[in-house]
């Protein structure tokens, strides 16, 4: 006689079968290695070579859109070949490229940190072995490179057989300092040369042509600068002044400079100054 070896499955049954394949399932999958297609279809993957067929955007209304923190390495590289640029920063109203910290921004190369400002095509000129160059060309108002400091130095260059700041302008300012009451511009030089010029030097406030006149010994001239002890003051008369002699004093309680020749002239003496010190 045959024995029916078939034995009716219970609902338990089938139901710890179905699990036990779904574990066996899982366990198979967890073992295999998928190509990673990161980039491509939608996904990120980190730790992996992400690779992208258009531009990945990240967008946020307000605050910060992406942070990259480095602990012992950069937080953010950027590379790029054929003489495209590794970063761009686009900014509205506020810099495109802000760096905070112990060095704010570093760039190394040929140019270190090179930035724009104006159309590309109307730069007259491109700056090769440059530390740090900035190009302006918009109006009056556009600055190349701005250092500002509250109490240190805004801009400091320095060199050790080149320029350390060079500066060039067709019809504006190339350099542009100012201070409120520390020093504007410190230059210095053990072998070559503090200040170097190829054109005529001008002096705001600090020089000028002051006029004796006729049938007077003396002109009072006021700087609108601080008129010290330590300040002295280089005369040049523009006219023959035959015997007379000529002289100045100051008052520094009033910040001025008087001239003096030692007779009334008998028509107007021009005397350019100059206030060092």
């Amino acid at each position: 006689m045959a024995i029916d070896t078939t034995v009716p499955r219970t609902r338990r049954a089938v139901l710890a079968g179905g699990i036990g394949g779904l574990a066996a399932l899982a366990a198979a999958a967890l073992g295999r290695v998928d190509p990673v297609l990161a980039g491509t279809d939608g996904d990120v993957v980190l730790g992996a070579n992400n690779n992208a067929v258009s531009t990945t955007s990240i967008s946020r209304m307000d605050g910060l859109a992406f942070e990259a923190i480095g602990v012992n390495g950069p937080g953010l590289r950027g590379q790029a070949n054929k003489g495209l640029a590794a970063v761009i920063g686009d900014a509205v109203d506020g810099p495109g490229v802000m760096g905070t910290g112990g060095v704010g921004v570093q760039g190394a190369g040929n140019t270190g940190v090179q930035g724009y400002s104006g159309p590309l095509a109307s730069m007259p000129f491109r700056p090769e072995e440059t530390g740090v160059f900035g190009y302006a060309n918009q109006d009056a108002s556009a600055v190349g490179v701005l250092g500002v400091s509250n109490a240190g130095r805004g801009v400091v260059g320095t060199s050790d057989g080149g320029l350390g700041v060079r500066a060039a302008s067709t019809t504006n300012y190339g350099l542009y300092a100012t201070s409120s009451s520390g020093t504007a511009a410190w230059l210095s030089t053990t072998t070559g040369y503090a200040l170097r010029t190829t054109g005529r030097l001008r002096l705001e406030k600090a020089s000028g042509v002051a006029v004796i006149a006729t049938g007077t010994s003396s002109v009072v001239v006021s700087p609108g600068l601080d008129v010290t002890g330590g300040s002295f003051v280089l005369l040049t008369p523009k006219a023959d002044i035959g015997s007379r002699r000529l002289w100045y004093t100051t008052d520094t309680a009033a910040n001025t400079i008087t001239i003096r020749v030692s007779s009334a002239v008998t028509a107007n003496l021009p005397v350019g100054w100059l206030l060092l010190g």
